[in-house]
């Protein structure tokens, strides 16, 4: 549901938000939050998430970043619609699987307030490109890669970048090298 919200209205809603529209749903819709530390339960629940680091699914992966980084004819970003997870946080696992490492910056929507497939987040991405690295990059020229056809795909499309729907393929991540 708070997707398809941020998808209609381009806004965000925050971690915090979602925390107590799940704890009203749980207590049969009561909106009585008095007891409810949202602050604490994020921590609590940044303490699991970071206690269970998720894992870079494909072992080729990391390799490959780091070879388009290498050949300095890309810059690699990161535009994502957070949810339950904070962009806070998860720069600190990108940090600890050294994902960081390949990306020349990283735009979260709760800490911009808009969410994809809003135009201005995606000119967002656009205006942080180093220019003076990448001054003659086109519109054709860059790929949006993404898992969800609305957010992903027409947001990026929109302004005429093209997009690779993730998931819908077999291509392998090395595909990006050729």
């Amino acid at each position: 549901m708070v997707n398809s919200i941020n998808e209609k209205s381009g806004k965000n809603i925050d971690a915090e938000e979602m925390y107590l529209m799940v704890i009203s749903i749980i207590n049969d819709y009561s909106t009585d939050f008095s007891a409810v530390d949202v602050e604490g339960l994020y921590r609590t629940m940044e303490e699991l998430l970071l206690e269970n680091m998720p894992h870079i699914y494909c072992s080729e992966s990391l390799d490959v970043l780091h070879r388009l980084k290498a050949s300095g004819k890309s810059t690699m970003s990161l535009l994502s619609n957070t949810g339950f997870i904070k962009g806070v946080t998860l720069r600190k696992i990108l940090n600890h699987l050294k994902l960081d490492q390949v990306l020349d910056f990283q735009l979260y929507s709760d800490e911009v307030r808009m969410s994809k497939p809003n135009p201005k987040f995606f000119q967002l991405m656009l205006d942080t490109i180093n220019r003076e690295q990448h001054q003659s990059i086109e519109l054709h020229e860059i790929i949006h890669i993404g898992d969800n056809p609305i957010a992903d795909c027409r947001g990026a499309e929109s302004l005429g970048i093209k997009s690779l729907l993730i998931n819908s393929n077999h291509l392998k991540i090395n595909h990006l090298l050729s």
